[in-house]
């Protein structure tokens, strides 16, 4: 019976980076953009780039969706960049801006 109630689990699959590699990108991804490391002209990271720098640096392959799966488990957020308008006015905007705060503030 105790045979049946003790239950060894396989231990997983091997991680992809060494916690040194591990640390490493990390450092990277938070202190410095994809030009500053040499690749290409971009400002933001991305799993393309990431994807290029994994093998690149630690000569693991690893698809885009499992870097964005890593990416989320260490912290990380995925955002868009926003388009500015060329031609908005922005003292319209401003004064929107103060209606908008106003109505809000009314309907509390």
């Amino acid at each position: 019976m105790e045979g049946l109630l003790h239950r060894n689990y396989a231990p997983g699959r091997r991680a992809y980076l060494l916690p040194e590699e591990e640390q490493e990108a990390r450092h990277m991804l938070e202190s410095s953009k994809p030009a500053e490391e040499g690749y290409g002209y971009q400002t933001c990271w991305d799993t393309r780039i990431l994807k290029e720098v994994l093998e690149d640096r630690f000569s693991v392959t690893m698809s885009r969706g499992g870097i964005g799966h890593m990416l989320k488990r260490w912290g990380f957020s995925y955002t868009r960049p926003t388009y500015t308008l060329k031609r908005a006015d922005k003292k319209k905007q401003e004064a929107f801006t103060q209606q908008l705060d106003a109505l809000k503030k009314r309907h509390r």
